[in-house]
């Protein structure tokens, strides 16, 4: 085994105690799952299972799933610096998770220069080069999780949004208008409404198209950037 696969696998182990108890509260719990799941380190089935759980429980269902994509990742250092930028992320706003990333970031730093940092996993095509080449659901996907941030500010504009092109179902804008969730969680649930229509969707550009216009529509310049990066 490689010193830097090594390095990045013990680092994230012997942190990971003292993630479970945060990462099992809400928040973070949603807001970290949806970054985790937009950048490829939760499968669908995987977050799903985890839902079903509560408490230390599921924080616990999720640490021991980072440990193990950091094992069996080609780059686990790239891997752990990702969800290193995920706990320090503003988005999710939480100061353990942050002092924990900030921790690790400077641990891995310091134990091997044979791999080089990046600042996401898995590699990701730079925006607008070559977008045809990735399906409508991938494309969403990728900026999904900066979505989720850009719109918890406006969420009741960007459903009203979506729901006069019933591009979202009714009862699911009647929960961002009423329910009592945080508009972090709100928000990322409705992010996670469009890609599971996105994945399933007969003609999957002409949704994506019409979220696009939607979404320019609330005239947010912070969204109508990432909506470019889908066009």
């Amino acid at each position: 085994m490689a010193e830097g696969s090594k390095t990045a696998k013990e680092v994230f182990k012997k942190t990971l105690p003292k993630l479970i108890n945060t990462l099992g509260k809400e928040p973070p719990f949603t807001i970290v799952t949806a970054f985790l799941y937009a950048k490829g380190l939760i499968a669908e089935q995987e977050l799903k299972a985890i839902k079903t759980k509560q408490g230390v429980e599921r924080g616990s269902e999720v640490a021991f799933k980072l440990t193990d994509k950091i094992k069996d990742s080609d780059d686990p250092t790239a891997c752990l610096l990702t969800i290193c930028e995920i706990f320090e992320s503003d988005d999710v706003e939480n100061d353990t998770l942050k002092k924990h990333g900030a921790s690790m970031r400077e641990s891995i730093s310091n134990g091997t220069t044979a791999t080089p940092q990046v600042s996401s996993y898995p590699p990701t095509v730079a925006p607008r080069t070559n977008p045809n080449k990735l399906s409508a659901s991938d494309r969403f996907r990728r900026v999904s999780d900066r979505l989720v941030g850009s719109i918890s500010s406006c969420l009741t504009t960007v459903s009203g949004k979506l729901n006069a092109r019933r591009l979202i179902a009714q009862e699911l804008h009647d929960e961002m208008i009423n329910g009592r969730d945080i508009d972090s969680k709100k928000a990322a649930k409705l992010v996670h409404a469009m890609q599971n229509t996105l994945d399933a969707h007969a003609n999957p550009e002409t949704y994506l198209n019409d979220v696009c216009s939607a979404l320019k529509d609330v005239g947010e310049i912070p969204i109508t950037n990432i909506v470019n990066e889908l066009q």
